[in-house]
């Protein structure tokens, strides 16, 4: 990697870092909604930073087939939700504690099932010696993020859920359909950085 792409890709990161850090994420208080945690995983790839991403199996309770973040339910033996984060992590796609490094959380997402989800910008090891659990997750899917942040890529559209008419955002990404509270996510998290990188723009830091 030339040292154009290694100074492209460290401005990136430094940008994420204050686009998470520039205020506290808000923690829902919902005693009604089950918490959950999600870990928004970062990498560097070929001098680019790439979104992790998994696709659940057919064989889970909740949201078959589904293009996600790795991550799950909160359970009692969690000392907090990041620790729920990487636990899920470790067990869906056999990745270890010791490589991520977590940036900060950002809002709360509750979900139309329920759950309240509080997501973990990390910078995760890459490559990495992955281990799924095919009775979970069936195959990682690796997102350009450049992909995410061109609004032309976001789309709205229409689906029923419960009998509801309900209109959802997606990113359609090589056939992958990236929607609901992950699309959800993602577009809060690219507006985020936009916002952060026109500012340091505005102050010649571009």
């Amino acid at each position: 990697m030339g040292r154009d792409a290694e100074a492209r890709v460290e401005r990136f990161w430094e940008i994420l870092k204050s686009s998470v850090k520039a205020r506290p994420g808000e923690i829902l208080s919902k005693p009604e909604l089950r918490p959950a945690a999600v870990l928004v995983p970062f990498f560097d790839k070929e001098g680019a930073p790439y979104l992790l991403l998994t696709k659940r199996s057919e064989g889970v309770q909740r949201h078959q087939g589904e293009i996600a973040f790795p991550g799950g339910c909160w359970e009692s033996s969690d000392a907090d939700l990041f620790e729920t984060a990487l636990r899920e992590c470790r067990e869906e796609i056999g990745l270890e504690r010791n490589a991520v490094t977590l940036i900060g959380r950002l809002d709360d997402h509750e979900t139309v099932t329920g759950f309240s989800v509080a997501p973990f910008v990390s910078i995760i090891s890459y490559p990495y010696p992955f281990r799924l659990d095919f009775r979970e997750i069936t195959e990682l899917i690796e997102v350009p993020f450049s992909f995410l942040m061109n609004p032309e890529n976001c789309r709205l559209r229409t689906m029923l859920f419960r009998g509801t008419e309900r209109t959802v955002r997606s990113y359609l990404y090589n056939g992958n359909d990236i929607w609901g509270a992950t699309a959800e996510m993602i577009y809060r998290l690219v507006a985020r950085v936009q916002e952060c990188s026109g500012k340091r723009d505005a102050r010649g830091m571009g």
